[in-house]
């Protein structure tokens, strides 16, 4: 019975790490295309991409956390401290590491 929920587990901690990269590219994103010295003009922003950005970055908060409460339940046998210094000040980008290098290999799937 507990097999369907850590399957749905491993799906979403992977769909949020997707859209965390998907946030880093909307990030670039805004960062080319708009001019950072003038004011922002809404119409030269195409909305499904505001939309979608949008929705990757709230999903790259939620990664982040998640992560960040995995680190604290289940504390990496080696450099626990340095894992947790890096994942409060590093975030969405020390999420994606710490999610490629501890939490995979932890829940490989069989």
């Amino acid at each position: 019975m507990t097999e369907p929920v850590e399957k749905n587990r491993w799906i979403v901690e992977h769909v949020l790490a997707l859209l965390t990269l998907g946030s880093f590219a909307y990030v670039y994103w805004l960062l080319t295309t708009i001019d950072l010295g003038a004011p922002i003009d809404p119409e030269r922003l195409p909305p499904l991409i505001v939309l979608a950005g949008t929705l990757s970055v709230i999903a790259a908060v939620a990664f982040w956390l998640r992560m960040y409460r995995d680190f604290f339940r289940h504390r990496p046998a080696r450099h626990a401290a340095a894992w947790g210094a890096l994942l409060f000040f590093g975030a969405h980008l020390t999420a994606l590491v710490y999610f490629w290098v501890v939490w995979r290999p932890r829940n490989r799937r069989a």
